[in-house]
């Protein structure tokens, strides 16, 4: 009966559920029963499926027992076992992926210290003219025109020292 009302309170997910199935497990290892087996295994499979307390916590109950048969809980060292496993490999991938990019980057620092290297990945596009003009400031414009106007002048007219050469020469 009482295992029942356990079931029934299966999925409530509170602290009171889970010190509900450890009380549970340990009145069932402590019992005098002749045939608990099935029903520590039960618990077992319930407290592994919700994880509601740490392995080493389980085997320190299941311990106090010194009757107890590894069949009862053979179950669930398995799946522990195998859930850690699966961890474990999960976590050497990523610490494998972490160590990769870690050296990786430590190689492309060194790369940045001891070469140079090209920020600037494409060429600049020739542009013309016209889109420069377009994109003018007004100082800008005040000095083309100005310049301008002074090359428009020297063009006309050359000035005189222009005509000789360093040595004196006329060219």
């Amino acid at each position: 009966a009482l295992l029942q009302t356990c079931r029934n309170r299966v999925g409530t997910g509170t602290d009171s559920e889970r010190e509900l199935w450890i009380s549970l497990l340990s009145l069932f290892v402590r019992s005098d029963l002749e045939d608990v087996s099935q029903d520590i295994t039960f618990i077992l499979g319930h407290i592994e499926t919700h994880d509601l307390l740490p392995p080493v916590a389980v085997i320190e109950i299941l311990s106090s027992n010194p009757t107890l048969k590894l069949k009862a809980v053979r179950a669930y060292i398995i799946k522990t076992l195998q859930k850690d496993s699966s961890s474990i490999r999960d976590h050497q991938k990523i610490l494998q992926d972490n160590t990769t990019k870690a050296a990786k980057l430590f190689e492309e620092v060194q790369q940045l210290q001891t070469s140079a290297t090209v920020f600037q990945t494409s060429k600049c596009a020739p542009v013309s003219y016209t889109h420069l003009r377009a994109h003018e400031t007004p100082e800008h414009l005040v000095c083309r025109l100005l310049l301008e106007k002074k090359n428009r002048n020297y063009g006309r007219r050359r000035p005189e020292h222009w005509a000789t050469s360093v040595r004196g020469h006329r060219t």
